[in-house]
């Protein structure tokens, strides 16, 4: 029996899942941000303004659909760019499961013309706001029980290594890639920190986003979506279930699994690596650099030698010939068999 890990016959759509607009550090208006992703063919756009929630039902029409949504970041006293980068902080993306969720957990930094009008909708408790990691969970614990899914954000940006995320508890998802960031220097490419993190808890998704704040980051990276339908409900489910894959280029289009040999399908590529909990890796290449579209990989090894292992995965990265890259979440032993 052939059993898909990607949904079959429903809708992929192109999602940026973290954007700033001129309601906080951002150089367009949520407008401008709206006309520039849909012209790079995305379907779904989250304006995370730095800690200000705002819901845009306006920009929503049959082709596009705006989820509501908002950046947060804890830090030590002496975090404050762009003037000093050498304190701690931890941001996070929340992203509301309905879309007339505006909670936050603290006020504003600033309340000025340009979010006023959203600040004024907004309701907050008056949360503690500090660097740490019981602090940070505290904040994603309440997170989730207000209806919002968590995302990690850039740690590589933010400086932060093993002490500092191997104890969050209840995120949703991770920002596998971060184009600003990227296009700042820093390799925002965390695969190292994805497989660090799913020691601790194999239900972790991966996204990629631009990060935008100006227009030249748009289109860098991006989340694709598989839903049945262009809507809140039918996308908030979607990613819920894992339905996605992060990429800043090609396409996946399919994994299916029948008895213990898996199928990917995807644009062109020159490899696919199936990658384990363990040090054990499977890899897919055309020969003398011809691409692939199809790789397939016998699960049979990997099988018996991680029965019983509670943290057991695999996850697929597909490169491309010009070495951009597509990535799954984990998928779970009991997923899967």
């Amino acid at each position: 029996m052939k059993k898909h890990l990607l949904p079959a016959n429903q809708n992929w759509y192109k999602a940026g899942l973290h954007t700033h607009s001129t309601v906080s550090d951002g150089k367009l208006t949520p407008l401008e941000l709206k006309a520039l992703y849909q012209a790079k063919g995305y379907s779904i756009l989250a304006l995370t303004d730095h800690h200000i929630i705002a819901a845009h039902p306006e920009l929503n029409d049959p082709e596009f659909l705006m989820l509501t949504g908002i950046e947060l970041s804890m830090e030590t006293a002496d975090y404050a760019p762009p003037q000093s980068f050498f304190g701690e902080t931890y941001h996070f993306n929340l992203i509301a499961k309905q879309p007339n969720n505006l909670w936050q957990p603290y006020p504003p930094k600033t309340i000025n013309d340009n979010n006023r009008p959203y600040a004024e909708k907004a309701h907050w408790d008056d949360a503690q706001r500090v660097c740490s990691v019981e602090c940070a969970n505290r904040f994603i614990q309440r997170a989730n029980e207000e209806g919002f899914l968590v995302i990690y954000n850039h740690p590589t940006w933010s400086g932060q290594c093993w002490r500092e995320y191997s104890q969050l508890r209840g995120l949703w998802a991770l920002e596998l890639r971060n184009t600003h960031n990227c296009m700042m220097g820093y390799d925002d490419n965390n695969h190292r920190v994805y497989r660090d993190m799913l020691a601790f808890d194999n239900r972790l998704c991966v996204v990629a986003a631009d990060d935008t704040h100006r227009p030249h980051t748009v289109g860098g990276s991006w989340t694709m979506i598989c839903a049945p339908a262009l809507t809140y409900d039918a996308v908030i489910a979607a990613m819920e279930r894992g339905d996605i894959y992060a990429s800043c280029g090609p396409e996946i289009h399919s994994i299916c699994l029948e008895d213990n040999t898996l199928t990917l399908t995807c644009s062109e590529a020159a490899q696919v690596c199936l990658e384990t909990q363990a040090r054990y890796a499977l890899r897919c290449a055309g020969e003398n650099g011809t691409p692939i579209t199809t790789a397939q990989f016998d699960l049979s090894v990997w099988k018996q030698k991680s029965n019983g292992d509670p943290n057991a995965y695999i996850r697929f990265t597909v490169t491309a010939p010009d070495g951009s890259y597509a990535a799954t979440r984990a998928y779970r032993m009991d997923e899967l068999f």
